[in-house]
């Protein structure tokens, strides 16, 4: 299994957006690339209603749609973003419970509105758990 994964400056920004724009909520959102890339990030509603600001939930028929989409393209989905408001980009219990094999999982902190690390991690299908280097053009995370 691959130890870093490949991030683009502007799907960086995204990312970066992604959780500013949901402070002081958690916000989330689908990836999409490949196991060694992510090539882009689409945002979709947090549907969790009684605790935004500590989980998220993504509606299950906007990620198949997304899933059939992306196949008629070529492309496909490889993991999925949150943000942790006000805490670290570290996986929570409940990050680790519902992360799905192979697939990334990325996290962006934003502390004060203000977006500060983001971490991807991968789980085997053995149930590992790993933190991945982030590569960009520009610098290293």
């Amino acid at each position: 299994m691959k130890q870093e994964v490949f991030i683009p400056r502007g799907v960086i920004d995204d990312i970066y957006h992604l959780g500013t724009s949901a402070y002081p909520n958690e916000g989330c959102g689908v990836l999409f690339g490949n196991s060694e890339t992510i090539t882009e990030l689409v945002t979709l509603p947090n549907l969790e209603k009684e605790d935004s600001a500590c989980y998220f939930r993504l509606d299950p028929w906007s990620v198949y749609q997304m899933e059939r989409e992306a196949e008629k393209k070529g492309g496909e989905i490889i993991g999925f973003c949150h943000s942790h408001a006000d805490h670290e980009a570290i996986l929570s219990l409940t990050d680790t419970e519902y992360m799905i094999p192979g697939m990334l999982s990325v996290i962006v902190s934003v502390c004060a509105g203000i977006p500060r690390k983001i971490r991807a991690y991968r789980k085997s299908d053995e149930g590992e758990i790993r933190k991945l280097k982030i590569l960009t053009e520009s610098s290293d995370q």
